[in-house]
């Protein structure tokens, strides 16, 4: 039933509790959510024990990031009989959030056997174990999360650090990877895998599981550093970057750390001349969710791709007024065989079905139908094993049109019409300063003859290419990033201790 038919029921009988839920949860889909709370609100005092309202409200403030009032509703619900899995989930989760820890692990401890235990709990309880040194629980219970959830990431780098755990001595200087997107964990996992022999590493999404860590380093590869010092005030940060672009951001992420890791030699003169950094802060490193691309180690994306057509790969970027995605579904929804004479595979941003719900399921479905397409819908996969068998990129302003660069093939790109408007535009970014190295497509009626083009013609922009190729990586194509950073970080290391005897 649609929020307007709802809307009039409700202005018949304004005090039902039912159809106060139900218009809550109307608003609440629409994002609505002060609206959908006063509704609920209301619907207790008509029925103040029905605890499956409580849950809505937790839901609502929890949405609103109200994490103690939303734990105090959970806790009504729950123990008021609305006793589900979800609701256990998020009452532990707003416990923990909102600094009362000990009931949230109570919970856990009271559940741990139940059948309302889900994956993240058994997750939560991992990672709890790990603090504690219990290795065996810790894996008894990471194992319960990956049964249920095998290509969960967040999972998996637990499940590395219980590995590495095993067999390093824990008393060594501590390493921490904070992943607070599910993609950063292909950024990470060649720096851990450098590291995990010589440090006690822990990859983790939980910053709670982190603080208790007590990390003497952090790597990060978003924005997050400066809101995890305030919980780790002795820890050194590490930028890893998620990408190779400015976008407005870069910069500012980067200055909320200490060291900040580049891929080549002209990227740390970008950082020093354009951002202002000091140059014995920035590391020369390469960038690390590239090494496998480099070392020829990626995997098979496992698609049926006819061996005798061109591949394009579609891998937009999600930032909404420099995204094609609209722009690109809305040309094959209308030409649906347009690109019948090759391989497509699309791999959206991890982002994307938030951003774009109905353009990601639109794309989805086209994919279903046509059997030349393919859909990668998994955030479990890394990127570089998607452009390891893409004959032409098709892209916006994505950080992988830059990684692409690696291979030499040729690039595609849209310009969105409204990109000037966008806050992430940055005119001195080397994501437009280097537009030249593809074909640019403005209006979408040349975006079709511009694939082809490409396709057609590989080695028509290869100078060009190569430029930028070199200006990006420099010499630095031997996959050994992990390698580099493991040398950096033993000479800060070094200089701790020099500083601490004196």
């Amino acid at each position: 039933m649609r929020s307007e038919e709802i809307r009039l029921l409700l202005e018949k009988d304004p005090k039902n509790p039912d159809i106060l839920v139900r218009y809550g949860r109307e608003l609440f889909s629409e994002r609505q959510f002060d609206r959908a709370l006063t509704c609920f609100f209301k619907a207790t005092e008509k029925a103040p024990r029905n605890p499956r309202i409580y849950s809505f409200i937790g839901t609502t403030m929890k949405k609103l990031k109200l994490h103690g009032e939303a734990a105090r509703y959970f806790y009504l619900a729950f123990e008021g009989g609305y006793n589900r899995a979800n609701t256990l989930e998020n009452l532990i989760y707003c416990l923990r959030i909102s600094g009362n820890v000990r009931s949230a692990r109570e919970y856990l401890g009271r559940y741990e056997e139940s059948d309302l235990l889900t994956p993240n709990l058994a997750n939560l309880i991992a990672m709890d174990s790990f603090n504690a040194g219990d290795f065996d629980k810790a894996g008894l219970f990471l194992r319960k999360a990956l049964a249920a959830k095998s290509d969960d990431l967040f999972y998996k780098s637990l499940e590395e650090s219980l590995r590495a755990a095993a067999v390093v001595n824990t008393e060594k200087r501590r390493v921490g990877f904070h992943l607070n997107q599910v993609f950063h964990y292909h950024i990470m996992k060649p720096i851990f895998d450098s590291l995990k022999n010589d440090f006690y590493c822990l990859m983790t999404a939980d910053l709670l599981t982190l603080r208790e860590f007590e990390p003497d380093v952090v790597f990060v590869a978003n924005s997050q550093a400066n809101p995890i010092r305030e919980v780790l005030p002795n820890a050194c940060f590490i930028y890893t970057r998620h990408g190779l672009i400015s976008k407005n951001f870069v910069f500012n992420a980067a200055r909320g750390c200490d060291y900040v890791m580049v891929p080549g030699p002209d990227q740390k003169r970008e950082f020093v001349e354009r951002g202002g950094f000091s140059p014995d802060k920035i590391w020369v490193t390469g960038y690390s969710q590239m090494d496998p691309l480099f070392r020829n180690e990626t995997e098979d994306p496992g698609f049926d791709i006819d061996p005798s057509k061109p591949t394009l790969l579609y891998a937009p970027t999600f930032s909404p007024g420099l995204s094609s995605i609209p722009l690109v579904d809305s040309l094959l929804r209308t030409n649906p065989d347009g690109l019948d004479d090759m391989n497509v595979i699309m791999k959206l941003h991890p982002l994307a079905p938030e951003f774009y719900p109905r353009e990601w399921r639109s794309l989805k479905h086209l994919t279903h139908e046509k059997e030349n397409m393919f859909f990668a819908e998994a955030s479990s996969q890394n990127i570089v094993n998607y452009l390891a068998v893409a004959d032409v990129l098709l892209s916006d302003l994505s950080s992988v049109v830059f990684q692409f660069l690696a291979l030499d093939r040729p690039i595609v790109t849209v310009n969105h019409p409204n990109r000037r408007t966008c806050q992430q535009y940055d005119p001195d970014g080397l994501e437009w300063r280097w537009r030249d190295m593809g074909d640019e497509v403005e209006d979408m009626a040349e975006l079709l003859p511009a694939i082809r083009h490409a396709a057609a013609n590989p080695e028509e922009k290869k100078e060009i290419r190569g430029k930028y190729r070199s200006l990006l990586f420099g010499d630095i194509v031997d996959g050994r990033t992990g390698d580099r950073v493991r040398s950096h970080l033993m000479e800060h290391f070094e200089k701790v201790g020099q500083e601490a005897s004196r």
